[in-house]
């Protein structure tokens, strides 16, 4: 099953687990409060995009995904620049994965394929993030054309 769906929000990146030891338990906690709700929304979204019938694929699962950042107030108003600031793309790529964990794959070692670019939300566009998903296979076509040939 290929879907696609937008989750409108702010992305919130993943974030450095911290552990301490209270008594005898080892307690981990996520640094950034912000992540646990994104997830929430990540996973209603895809949730509600895909219905009660989850089917979780067996083999491999490429994914896709677009973040839409919060467009700053001083950023110019005929161009949209680079988001080339704060969260990193792979820390929230990392909190994405584990939103869609269980609803798109059963673990997210079977991601084979990952796409993700983040950047800055054009004037008047709603931040949030595209994700894509399809099963894959080694001998299948990907959701993405080969863009570099072996050198």
């Amino acid at each position: 099953m290929t879907a696609t769906v937008f989750v409108p929000g702010v992305p919130a990146p993943q974030g450095s687990a911290r552990a301490f030891v209270v008594g005898k338990r080892a307690i981990v906690t996520g640094a950034n409060p912000k992540t646990n709700p994104w997830r929430a929304d990540v996973a209603a979204g895809v949730r509600a995009a895909i219905g009660e019938q989850i089917v979780h694929p067996t083999g491999a699962v490429a994914v896709e995904m677009r973040f839409v950042m919060p467009r700053r107030k001083s950023e110019p108003k005929r161009i949209t620049p680079a988001h080339t600031r704060k969260p990193d793309l792979d820390k929230l790529a990392r909190a994405l994965l584990d939103a869609i964990t269980g609803l798109v794959f059963t673990d997210d070692s079977q991601v084979t394929e990952l796409l993700a670019t983040k950047r800055a939300a054009a004037i008047g566009e709603q931040p949030g993030v595209l994700i894509r998903w399809a099963p894959t296979s080694v001998a299948a076509l990907t959701l993405w054309p080969q863009e570099v040939a072996h050198a």
